[in-house]
């Protein structure tokens, strides 16, 4: 049997991360697919979409979106998402700006918030694409949550899209598993 500090050490980090995703989602609980799906029969189904879209892609665009949001630089942040866009395959992309308008029109924009309030407006008349991960490193910003953390929100609210939760410790899994980055050397692949 473990000690109750033991647990507690292993409790936080999960209680921090849920912190987090009700922060960026606050409908987390239902979120609908992103870009992921998990093929089934597969053990790791993650594996060639964390390689090809996750590590080369999603993940450069949360850091480069979360950076333009916290300096206020609303001309980067649309430009990262329009890196997004042209990178991610077309129906994934779809996808993911179908995502993002939810997110943004589900919640409401916090006063004094220029950079999310020019965002928005942005997608809404389609001068930015409005991906999902670029609208979750907003809110991520303008929450300050640590850049740390963004990427395994992202991961958790993929997971429980792809509905990886139906097993208990899939969505955890993947968390790990993706967040482990890629060495320099290895190369980088490109979706048709």
């Amino acid at each position: 049997m473990k000690k109750p500090s033991s647990v507690r050490s292993e409790i936080e980090p999960l209680r921090e991360l849920l912190r987090a995703v009700r922060t960026c989602h606050p409908d987390w609980e239902t979120p609908s697919r992103i870009t992921f799906t998990a093929p089934s029969g597969l053990v790791l189904p993650w594996r060639d979409w964390n390689a090809m879209v996750f590590q080369p892609i999603l993940w450069p665009l949360l850091e480069g979106a979360y950076q333009a949001a916290r300096s206020g630089d609303g001309l980067r942040l649309i430009a990262c998402d329009e890196d997004g866009d042209h990178a991610l395959p077309e129906a994934m992309a779809a996808v993911s700006r179908s995502a993002g308008a939810r997110l943004l029109r589900g919640h409401r924009v916090p006063a004094g918030e220029r950079v999310w309030r020019r965002y928005a407006d942005r997608t809404k008349i389609g001068a930015a694409p409005g991906h999902f991960a670029t609208v979750l490193a907003v809110r991520a910003a303008a929450f300050h949550l640590s850049p740390a953390l963004l990427p395994a929100v992202y991961l958790f609210l993929e997971a429980r899209g792809a509905r990886l939760d139906d097993d208990e410790g899939d969505v955890m899994r993947m968390v790990d598993a993706c967040l482990i980055r890629e060495v320099a050397w290895a190369p980088k692949l490109r979706l048709a």
